[in-house]
């Protein structure tokens, strides 16, 4: 049961019927959450409810002892050896037995059939952010397991993000927050516009059949598919953190914004601080500074900015294309520093421009099976002499994307205005028409969210 199917909004409507009822008796509301939670998550796999109820218990009993010696590296050790065991293991165990292979030599590593937790690169990080916090001192222990499950188990963020933090979430969970339904609804509905017709329509027309065989498509027909792959991360990334966070609302919870218009971005490093925000805050937070930050040597505090980078594309997957894309923003991110800081040069008003590319260029690595399909992709960006037809609905279809994403913010506010000038019947029919309309629209095949992979 994903967001944006028939099922979920079956169950969505329900939970927020009982989440109105149950809202004023404290307990009976943190239980409902709780299995609410455990419930969707369980309809993937009733394993991984059980994986997480066992990180969760053991990292709640660490904070608990968090004073003691052993409590924060167990915490770390708990949390990462989770992460790599699930994640990264097979990877470990077939470049193992490549080197041992080279060197005429047996691995001894052991073959484990590993099913992917959906989800899990998220909860670890959240628990490891947890465990920072409270060796710092930035708050105590939560001493209620009961509002702790609520924490590690929140469905609307708990398969992709955003990256809550524990006390952000907790100071809501047991004092009420102020919700905007209004502009929630208005960003469910954009959120879901942008998965199920955007991202989706583009992934299944053009994208996805050039990435897979860019050998047989021309020049233009990949310049216009490194252009959409841009345009359907965004829409599907975006679209799932504006519906997650809508959901948040809906049932009480403030969430910070995931996204903020990235490609308005005038440098790298404005990229970043609008894309994907609760991991680039946790990137900063919690291993560039204490990597040293930029309080160390200017030369250091590069290093410290690649290792960054580095670690977030091998966090994306366990490949040389992910690394290769984290060192590709690592650079960027290190130039850009040089070029504002040592040179004190401005971007000017090409620095959007360029900065799109930039990302765009990336994107084939992120995008790409592997490394082997990436750099074919770009030896067809200066080699090809192919000429293949490019229907024009998709040039049209993808334009219109295109001017969608620029004038986003400003559509979102002007719905919004609009609704609240509406009395209250005539936004919910109003919704249900888009609802509807955004189903005629998308596409007969909706590809899963992206992140889910991850």
């Amino acid at each position: 049961m994903l967001f944006g199917t028939f099922d979920f909004f079956i169950f969505l409507a329900v939970i927020i019927i009982l989440n109105s009822i149950l809202k004023p008796h404290k307990t009976f509301w943190r239980v409902f959450l709780l299995l609410i939670s455990i419930y969707f998550y369980a309809l993937i796999d009733i394993k991984f409810v059980l994986l997480l109820g066992i990180i969760s218990t053991i990292t709640f009993l660490l904070g608990l002892s968090i004073k003691k010696k052993f409590a924060f590296p167990l915490g770390l050790l708990l949390n990462l050896g989770t992460l790599f065991i699930f994640k990264y293991y097979d990877f470990f165990r077939v470049t193992a037995e490549s080197f041992f292979a080279s060197i005429n030599l047996n691995s001894c590593l052991p073959y484990w059939q590993i099913i992917f937790p959906v989800g899990i690169s998220f909860y670890t990080f959240r628990m490891i952010s947890y465990l920072f916090d409270l060796k710092r001192g930035k708050y105590k222990a939560e001493k209620s397991f009961l509002n702790f499950s609520v924490y590690s188990f929140f469905f609307p963020y708990l398969l992709a993000g955003p990256i809550v933090r524990a006390n952000d979430f907790l100071d809501q969970l047991k004092n009420k927050s102020a919700v905007n339904l209004e502009k929630a609804t208005t960003l469910f509905f954009i959120g879901l516009f942008k998965k199920i017709v955007l991202s989706s329509w583009l992934s299944s027309t053009l994208v996805d059949d050039v990435f897979a065989v860019p050998e047989q498509f021309s020049l233009i027909a990949i310049l216009l598919a490194v252009l959409g792959y841009s345009l359907v991360i965004y829409c599907d990334f975006s679209g799932y953190s504006d519906m997650a966070i809508a959901v948040s609302n809906f049932l009480g919870f403030n969430i910070k914004e995931n996204f903020l218009f990235p490609y308005k971005a005038k440098s790298i490093t404005d990229f970043w601080r609008r894309w994907h925000i609760s991991f680039y805050s946790w990137m900063k937070d919690y291993l560039y500074i204490p990597l040293g930050g930029n309080r160390v040597s200017k030369f250091r505090s590069y290093l410290n900015v690649l290792i960054v980078f580095a670690f977030s594309g091998l966090w994306h997957g366990a490949a040389l294309h992910f690394l290769f894309w984290g060192l590709w923003h690592g650079i960027g991110m290190i130039t850009h520093r040089i070029w504002s800081t040592v040179l004190k040069k401005s971007t000017g008003f090409l620095g959007g421009i360029i900065t799109f590319i930039f990302v765009s260029f990336g994107w084939i690595f992120f995008k790409a099976e592997n490394m082997e399909r990436a750099l074919a992709l770009i030896k067809g960006l200066w080699q090809n002499t192919k000429v293949t037809t490019i229907p024009i609905s998709v040039i049209l279809i993808t334009t219109l994307i295109t001017l969608f994403i620029l004038y986003e913010e400003k559509i979102i506010n002007k719905i919004n205005k609009i609704q609240l000038a509406l009395p209250n019947f005539i936004w919910i029919i109003f919704w249900i028409s888009a609802s509807v309309i955004i189903y005629k629209l998308a596409p007969n095949t909706v590809p899963p969210f992206i992140y889910f992979s991850f």
